[in-house]
Order: structure tokens, then C-alpha cells, then sequence
């Protein structure tokens, strides 16, 4: 009961706010994240709430979501050659592990939802990569070759 209270407070605040960053480099939401996505991959009971803090955070800025670096909190510099883990990575499996939760239809549209934001404020540059090491892609297609998914689910989702 206490983790549902805190993420219902954080996002109470996600959703009263205009910035995840704190004013002169104050602590602020952003430093919350690591602990987002683990709650996504751990915490079933308390899914539905993490997905939607996941949906305020990328409106409030999806860019700096997906494009900062696990280890430092700080933007990281897109090698071709190298394999930087990056929030985009953690959300992706957090997303993934939200998918497979068997709770229902109603997190599967959530996760969906979150996509579709995702896949519209950001390039694919930012989340293709993820989405694929992931997992998320191929699961997301094996779930709707297979008819896992709700076909009912597809009418609600944002497409661009």
C-alpha cells in the first residue's frame, strides 16, 4: 500500500507540473526514473499507475527520456559502433515486461498507448534500437500474428 501511495504522489506531481528538472540543478523528477522502470518490471499490482506516470513524463519531455545514459544522468552520444544502455533501453523492457503481465487487456492498451507517445514525439533513432534489443518488437509482433492481443485494442491506439 505504501509503493501505490508514493507513485500516485509522484504522479500527482508529474501531472501538476510543466518540467521534470529541478530549478539550478536541484534534485528534481528526473533522478526518479531507474526506480520507474524497475517498478514497471516488478511490481504487477501497482502497473496501471507506473503506466501512466510513463505517459506524463513523455509528454512533459520525451527526448531527454529516451536519450540519457543509465551510468552518468547525462545525454549520451550516439556511437554506431558501441552499445550504450540508455533509458530508452530500461523503458523498452519495462514496457516488455508490462506487456506480458497477465492482468487483462487493460495494460496491454496502456502499454500500447505509451508506445504510440513514444513513437510520436521522438525519431526512431531514439527508440528503434531499444525497442528491437529489447525484445519489445519481436513480442509485440508475435503477440498480434498470434491474436494474443485484443483486436479492439488497435482502434484506440494513436497512430501517426
Amino acid at each position: 500500500m505504501l509503493d501505490y501511495d508514493a507513485v500516485e504522489m509522484w504522479y500527482c506531481t508529474l501531472i501538476n507540473t510543466d518540467t521534470i528538472f529541478g530549478p539550478n540543478g536541484v534534485p528534481s523528477l528526473r533522478e526518479l526514473y531507474p526506480l520507474l522502470f524497475h517498478l514497471m518490471s516488478t511490481h504487477g499490482d501497482i502497473i496501471g499507475l507506473t503506466l501512466r506516470i510513463v505517459d506524463s513524463s513523455l509528454l512533459l519531455d520525451a527526448s531527454y527520456i529516451l536519450q540519457v545514459s543509465c551510468s552518468s544522468n547525462e545525454p549520451i552520444v550516439k556511437s554506431t559502433d558501441t552499445y550504450t544502455q540508455t533509458y530508452a533501453n530500461e523503458l523498452c523492457h519495462g514496457f516488455l515486461d508490462a506487456f506480458q503481465i497477465k492482468a487483462g487487456d487493460v495494460h496491454q492498451f496502456q502499454v500500447l498507448q505509451g508506445l504510440g507517445l513514444m513513437t510520436q514525439l521522438c525519431p526512431s533513432s531514439m527508440w528503434g534500437e531499444a525497442m528491437h534489443t529489447s525484445g519489445l518488437f519481436p513480442r509485440l509482433l508475435q503477440a498480434f500474428i498470434t491474436d494474443e492481443v485484443c483486436a479492439f485494442i488497435l482502434f484506440f491506439v494513436p497512430l501517426k
